[in-house]
């Protein structure tokens, strides 16, 4: 009687290349954005085209409170834009923070492009639902373009946190401000901000 032996099949391997996202410059996601090819409202974060979420009541009327504030006590002082994006470095994108307050200049500017990280001040995130995105994706692209300060309005537990003092990509300086405590913007130490 014969005996009959299996043979296992030899296992080939096969490298298969995983699918890598497409990083945008900044001057390509402008072309797109200008000729309509990305639907609702979207900011460019580390190369990549991210979709802002809806706001909501809290969010929308948070920023009108904010802004209000910041247009009562620093018109004078400042240029206040909300919701418009600002160009830092290439690698970085052109993120969209809720309020920017740029130098006076930059309203008398009869460029086409967004304001850059040289000309603002500050920049607050309004954060509910984007609060991871603000702190882990935008805060270090803040801190990279050496913004030197941005604040993160946390509507979860209704505090106010002040970033200063950007070092290697992050910012050395944190405070957290409870409810019915004010603040002054490094730039306007005497501007106190009580309304947030």
């Amino acid at each position: 009687m014969a005996s009959s032996v299996t043979e296992k099949p030899k296992t080939v391997r096969v490298d298969v290349a995983q699918p890598t996202p497409y990083r945008f410059t900044v001057e390509e996601y402008e072309k797109a954005a200008f000729a309509g090819a990305f639907a609702g409202r979207v900011e460019l974060l580390n190369g990549e085209v991210v979709q802002m979420p809806a706001m909501k009541g809290p969010h929308i009327r948070a920023l009108g409170k904010v802004g209000t504030e910041f247009s009562i006590r620093l018109a004078k002082s400042a240029f206040i834009i909300k919701q418009v994006p600002i160009r830092v470095a290439e690698q970085d994108g052109e993120p969209d923070p809720d309020i920017t307050l740029l130098k006076l200049e930059v309203a008398q500017s009869d460029s086409d492009d967004a304001p850059n990280a040289s000309e603002v001040f500050l920049v607050v995130e309004v954060g509910d639902t984007t609060l991871v995105t603000d702190r882990k994706i935008k805060l270090p692209i803040y801190a990279r373009a050496g913004i030197a300060e941005a604040w993160i309005l946390n509507l979860k537990k209704m505090q106010l946190e002040v970033y200063r003092d950007p070092q290697e990509g992050e910012h050395a300086s944190k405070q957290t401000l409870n409810k019915g405590q004010s603040v002054a913007p490094q730039a306007f130490p005497k501007t106190q901000i009580e309304r947030w």
